[in-house]
């Protein structure tokens, strides 16, 4: 009853000011006459939907080569991620070679403003396609007059925190190799199942997103090897995100700010151990997360995407084991930037051409030594796009341990990508 209460009223900080703000954007009305939607907040499969078709169907296909040093991936807690490759579940090696990832997005909106969207992958093994999206959208409120907009949704989305989902995209990060902001800090590649509210409006000149989601929430800091599963909510405490997107006076500087609690394991769901557990997911455990994102697109060409994550990890014994139950604690930021080389419209097989650089910090609680880790990453590459619809990249990444200088857990990898 006190563990109850005490999640209440942390939602109820939480999210109490964000409640307001939906209620306010309800009634505003701007005098300008600003076009709302760049506001909207921006996901990884968002461009590949169509609004107001009667059916539509997308994707993009991408092949991509990795050259990984031997410590890529072999150590622990420094799994790298190429593309959307987990490690192997027997030794955990994120193997180099050759890769591929087939993306397909359908839907339909049969009335106006009800649409469902579904959206499918083939990774790996092409006869085990992972459903990643598969959704319901409600427009509630649609006013232009009003500068708002409002949308009820339900089924599978991707979770809304922070913008680390792009990461899992191969013709939308500007990266191959996954940041740990994504992979390491934060749960990996969460599709999470529930209901949500999200929209977008303008008050005065100041610009605005946001999405309240109430859903079975992260399964894990480790990703499955089949990422359609997600675990039940047996404990009878769904897990509760939400994400607001400012835009001050900018429409192309957007500041983001995310928030996430809720049960990461159920009691019921972990094995039963009596001695020495040796891996946290022995535990069952609970959720907490912040953060923030900047979003910069300058008009000049350059583009910045940055953010910062911690999140909290809290052990409880159960099933009467013995070990002392602790927080796993993670946090760290990521920064990237490329720049888009003024060309010549008409130029052939020439459409664009982008140097980029990242550079990330990570700092990890590890459960088997009682230690805290501390990881960086400094990458650079070019993407090369001959038509608007493909893209060549090519990168090198150094994944650097600051405790262990004498790993070698370097990656080069380049990829092709068409989108249709």
């Amino acid at each position: 009853m006190k563990n109850g209460k005490k999640r209440f009223l942390s939602l109820t900080g939480f999210f109490l000011p964000m409640s307001f703000v939906f209620l306010f954007a309800m009634v505003a009305n701007a005098d300008d006459d600003t076009d709302i939607h760049r506001f909207e907040r921006k996901t990884a499969s968002g461009q590949y939907s169509d609004p107001g078709s009667k059916f539509f169907l997308n994707g993009y296909v991408t092949g991509a080569y990795a050259k990984p040093d031997k410590d890529f991936g072999n150590t622990y807690m420094t799994e790298g991620q190429i593309l959307i490759n987990p490690p192997s579940s027997v030794d955990k090696i994120n193997y180099g070679g050759f890769q591929g990832d087939v993306a397909i997005f359908f839907g339909s909106e049969p009335f106006q403003g009800l649409q469902a969207i579904a959206e499918i992958h083939f990774v790996r093994d092409a006869l085990n396609p992972v459903i990643t999206e598969a959704k319901v959208l409600w427009n509630l409120v649609d006013s232009d007059k009003a500068k708002t907009r409002l949308t009820l949704g339900a089924g599978r989305q991707w979770w809304p925190f922070g913008i680390q989902n792009r990461q899992w995209f191969s013709p939308v990060n500007w990266f191959n190799t996954i940041s740990p902001i994504a992979a390491l800090v934060l749960p990996p590649h969460v599709n999470d199942i529930g209901v949500w509210l999200e929209g977008y409006s303008q008050i005065s000149q100041l610009g605005f997103n946001y999405v309240l989601a109430l859903g079975n929430g992260p399964v894990g800091f480790k990703m499955t090897n089949n990422v359609m599963n997600s675990e039940l909510t047996m404990h009878g405490w769904p897990a509760v995100t939400g994400r607001i997107g400012l835009f001050p006076t900018l429409d192309w500087v957007e500041i983001g700010l995310s928030g996430s609690v809720g049960n990461l394991r159920d009691a019921a769901l972990v094995p039963s151990k009596s001695a020495t557990a040796p891996v946290s997911e022995n535990f069952a455990a609970d959720f907490s997360a912040l953060g923030t994102d900047l979003q910069i697109e300058f008009p000049f060409g350059l583009d910045f995407a940055g953010e910062f994550a911690w999140s909290n990890e809290r052990l409880k014994r159960t099933n009467n084991q013995t070990p002392k139950p602790s927080s796993l604690h993670r946090f760290g930021f990521d920064a990237e930037m490329k720049y888009r080389l003024p060309l010549s419209q008409h130029a052939y097989w020439l459409w664009s051409l982008e140097p980029k650089i990242r550079y990330t910090e990570s700092w990890l609680d590890d459960f088997q030594t009682d230690s805290r880790r501390h990881f960086r990453t400094l990458g650079a590459g070019i993407n090369y796009s001959p038509i608007q619809q493909a893209v060549i990249k090519v990168e090198y990444v150094a994944f650097l341990s600051a405790d262990d200088s004498s790993l070698t857990n370097h990656v080069f990898d380049v990829s092709l990508s068409m989108s249709w």
